[in-house]
């Protein structure tokens, strides 16, 4: 019902953005206006009425409003929001607002195309159609074509946004959907050949029929299947590769060997149960030059690879003086000199020390009391490299006091014999003290002092 000497109505829901914004100057009234009883309706009944920006409820309605323009707003559930102006005049009036549908375009595609569509039980034509305007709602689309099996869709338009409906058609024969793992395995149906995976087999009797997977390399698959008409079985044959066996074997034994960077023991070696693939192998043996390679393996083999090691390590040789010097490669011990029987002088045995990696080394000569020494030298593979004599200078750090009846000396110790006491009393001064002279010797670093058959009693004291 609608009384136009009463209510006029300004514009419709195409303008709904400009009239929000311009609504609050439209709506503001002043607090004591007289008001008009309205009757708001909707079609249909039940849409949500908003006047102003202020939510009244479910039409139909029954609304005191000022004289003037006030701004509806309809909305209802699958059905588009509906905007307009609504001008009270001096008496009462009513407004029926009827609402449109919402829509949305829906796409309707089949394979193969020519299908006959249906929508609740009503015919709409063939394959692909655009259906521009589908109300919101839900729908039962069936599609049907002579040879396939019909098909039937449940369709849920509930958004304005386009929609698309894709179906492949079934034949009404049975199919075989079949893929492996990996590809390219022969396809044999019945003991018929049909092809490589992926495959689809097509036209295959209702029933039992035996299927059949290849290929080499692969444990065979085999299954018995029961198809039905109109069946589109969907198969994926993951093969089981045979695995390999590979030996390694090398020259000498006794290396460790690594597959992968992962360690799986010493040479010789045998590794079953291998899927195929690259492996990267490596064999290590001290004193002797790493060695590595690639290989592919492949399924259901047998490998022996075989490493002939060569060693990669040199030696030196060299004397030092004084005698007691400890030789350091890198950071490792080697050895340490030792003094020569009946020698007049400091001059060690000569001391060689094998093993030693190929290369330039740094080596460190040490003896307590002297100042280390250091020398750079290239060991060759399989040669003795000779240094020439490795001289420590002293360090002067004072280790022992003698007392005499008339002097006290401090100084380094150097050597005693059944004469004389030496001691290094400045850098390059070395005293000759006679034992007969001697009080006492009191160890200041004791253990700086070499050998020196002293015997200390309990208060330092040395005694002759």
């Amino acid at each position: 019902m609608k009384t136009s000497a009463i209510l006029r109505i300004v514009s419709a829901s195409a303008a709904a953005a400009t009239l929000l914004a311009a609504a609050p100057a439209i709506a503001a009234k002043p607090a004591a206006a007289v008001t008009r009883q309205v009757v708001v309706a909707s079609d249909p009944q039940g849409a949500s009425v908003t006047i102003d920006g202020v939510p009244q409820g479910a039409a139909p309605l029954t609304l005191q409003l000022a004289p003037g323009g006030h701004l509806v707003e309809t909305s209802m559930k699958v059905y588009e929001t509906d905007f307009r102006t609504l001008v009270v005049g001096d008496s009462s009036g009513g407004e029926t607002i009827r609402l449109k549908p919402a829509t949305a375009a829906v796409l309707v595609q089949s394979e193969p195309a020519g299908a006959v569509i249906t929508r609740d039980g009503v015919n709409l034509g063939f394959t692909p159609m655009l259906m521009p305007e589908v109300p919101f709602g839900t729908y039962r689309v069936e599609l049907s074509l002579a040879g396939y099996k019909p098909q039937q869709i449940e369709l849920v338009v509930a958004a304005p946004s386009p929609q698309k409906i894709a179906a492949r058609l079934v034949s009404s024969s049975a199919a075989l959907d079949i893929t492996s793992d990996p590809p390219g395995a022969s396809v044999s149906v019945n003991g018929v050949p049909r092809g490589q995976t992926p495959i689809t087999v097509d036209k295959i009797e209702e029933g039992q029929s035996s299927l059949d997977i290849v290929a080499e390399g692969y444990a065979p698959f085999r299954q018995q299947l029961s198809l039905s008409a109109g069946e589109v079985f969907k198969l994926h044959a993951p093969l089981v590769a045979i695995p390999s066996k590979l030996a390694i074997v090398t020259i000498p034994e006794g290396a460790r060997v690594y597959i992968d960077n992962q360690y799986k023991g010493e040479s010789p070696l045998n590794l079953d149960g291998l899927p195929a693939g690259s492996y990267r192998i490596r064999v290590e043996k001290p004193s002797f030059e790493p060695m590595a390679r690639t290989i592919e393996l492949g399924r259901n083999t047998e490998v022996v690879e075989e490493f002939k090691l060569s060693a990669n390590v040199g030696s030196l040789r060299f004397t030092s003086s004084p005698a007691g010097v400890t030789v350091f490669v890198n950071g490792r011990e080697f050895g340490t000199t030792e003094a020569r029987t009946n020698a007049t002088d400091q001059i060690s045995e000569p001391l060689e020390v094998g093993g030693l990696p190929v290369g330039e080394q740094e080596l460190v000569f040490t003896r307590k009391g002297h100042a280390e020494t250091r020398r750079k030298i290239v060991v060759n593979r399989g040669e003795t490299t000779v240094v020439d004599l490795v001289r420590l200078e002293r360090l002067f750090i004072p280790d022992v006091e003698v007392q005499t009846r008339t002097a006290a000396y401090r100084g380094v110790y150097v050597s005693k014999n059944d004469e004389f006491y030496r001691v290094e009393t400045k850098p390059g001064l070395t005293m000759s003290i006679p034992n007969k002279d001697i009080v006492t010797v009191r160890l200041i670093r004791e253990e700086n002092v070499v050998q020196d058959n002293v015997s200390t009693n309990q208060t330092g004291a040395a005694g002759f």
